[in-house]
């Protein structure tokens, strides 16, 4: 966006407010669901891979699984006229032994549903992911990065960000998915400390240890996303991530929003909401 035309660059106020495993040869699985909470839920992280689906109840007590050069770890969306839905799904190692297919799904901003499926194995949790990944989007869980977004099925968030032209690099922070398709418009920004207390944001795009909103694709369209990159060597120290709600039109209702974080290829989604006008909210502290 040209931020001049449609934001003052005012001083922003802070609100108070990988292991691989052998796959043995057989599986059993057992299966239960339940209602999900709202997306504005706490998360707890995983093994600095993702995020473990908050009402699987496998919070603390696995992570998500990493074998073959896969990360278990994948998140869709459908946005088709009015619809706007998210499909995740994951693939847990669980700490008493035994794996977990964690699925996640429904519209954006409303509550969803989870089902968790039990398997002695690797292989049978692996192939259970992989065959519903193939129902939802119509492309191999394999070729999910890579391959063309198939009409009238679900898609990779990242190509979202491929779409926008957004650059990748060893860390970089995206703020994709709040709700724009049902007739209102919302402006989100994402902004980034680096470790040199510099911030980046639409007002200061660049910063001097080489960080860059270089995608700033809002208010005006369904498929919104930011991106803040390090396409040279991240400066080593803290990051803090933060998503402001610059000119909201939600009032009290929660805005959901997804934050993905890329650390050396390694993908953390955080599924947040946000309420009320110029409320900023602390995302995320890692350290790079």
């Amino acid at each position: 966006m040209a931020a001049a035309a449609k934001k003052k660059k005012v001083a922003p106020k802070k609100s108070g407010k990988a292991r691989a495993v052998p796959r043995p040869s057989s599986s059993s699985s057992s299966s239960s669901s339940s209602s999900s909470s709202s997306a504005s839920s706490l998360r707890q992280r995983s093994n600095h891979v993702g995020e473990i689906v908050a009402t699987s109840g496998l919070q603390n007590k696995g992570h998500i699984l990493s074998a073959g050069g896969e990360t278990y770890d994948a998140e869709l969306e459908f946005q088709e006229g009015k619809s706007d839905k998210f499909y995740k799904m994951q693939i847990i190692e669980k700490n008493a032994g035994g794996f977990a297919f964690v699925q996640h799904w429904g519209r954006v901003g409303a509550k969803g549903q989870c089902k968790v499926d039990n398997f002695s194995d690797a292989a049978g949790a692996i192939k259970a992911l992989e065959k519903k990944f193939k129902t939802k989007s119509g492309i191999k869980f394999s070729e999910r990065n890579s391959a063309s977004a198939v009409g009238g099925k679900y898609k990779m968030m990242q190509l979202r960000l491929n779409s926008a032209g957004a650059k990748s690099g060893d860390v970089a922070v995206s703020l994709m998915m709040w709700d724009n398709t049902r007739g209102e418009r919302h402006d989100l920004d994402l902004h980034v400390v680096c470790p040199s207390g510099q911030e980046i944001y639409f007002a200061n795009r660049m910063s001097g240890c080489g960080g860059e909103l270089d995608v700033d694709r809002q208010s005006g369209t369904d498929n919104a996303v930011e991106n803040i990159v390090w396409v040279g060597k991240p400066p080593s120290g803290q990051y803090k991530v933060y998503v402001k709600n610059y000119s909201g039109s939600s009032g009290d209702k929660p805005m959901p929003y997804t934050v993905r974080i890329n650390i050396n290829g390694k993908y953390e989604h955080i599924e947040r909401s946000i309420v009320g006008s110029s409320t900023k909210d602390l995302v995320k502290t890692f350290n790079f």
